[in-house]
């Protein structure tokens, strides 16, 4: 396609546009009402807001996998890209569960699925199977969490007494 020319390219595809029938339904005057921009606070900690996506599928490789779920953390811009086989809930909530293992339980969920973002800040009683399945791991995470720290806190205790 580089090495091709199209005089007047962008006024034929404006054209095609209004002219579409497909485009216009549902539009009023042909345009679609502007979205408010809303802003989003700075994250100062780490992995605490993460936005998720899929690519793919992709060209196939030697280990099968197709498609790549790609996670970008806010506060660092870190991005990591982990190799799925297919897009199914197991599939996805496996390597979810893998990513929280090695940075922590994060306080947003950002997608482009808004109800994934809604249900990680307030989970009620939904049947997703993955949503469901990440919320009831985000609440063992916590658990265990807290079961850590304390269990830190008498190993320190305990070590204190000992060199002392």
């Amino acid at each position: 396609m580089q090495h091709f020319f199209w005089s007047g390219i962008f006024n034929d595809i404006a054209e095609y546009c209004r002219s579409c029938p497909d485009c216009q339904i549902g539009t009023s005057k042909g345009r679609v009402p502007k979205a408010p921009l809303l802003s989003i606070p700075p994250m100062d900690e780490p992995f605490q807001r993460i936005a998720l996506d899929f690519i793919g599928p992709l060209p196939m490789i030697d280990s099968k996998n197709r498609h790549a779920l790609v996670c970008v953390d806010y506060a660092t811009k870190y991005p990591e890209a982990i190799p799925l086989k297919d897009q199914e809930a197991g599939t996805v909530a496996n390597a979810l569960i893998s990513l929280f293992s090695r940075v922590g339980i994060l306080k947003e969920l950002l997608t482009d699925q808004d109800i994934l973002k809604e249900e990680w800040e307030e989970p009620s009683t939904c049947q997703n199977s993955v949503l469901s399945y990440l919320l009831e791991t985000r609440e063992k995470m916590r658990t265990m969490a807290e079961y850590v720290t304390e269990n830190e806190k008498k190993a320190k205790q305990r070590q204190k007494l000992y060199y002392d």
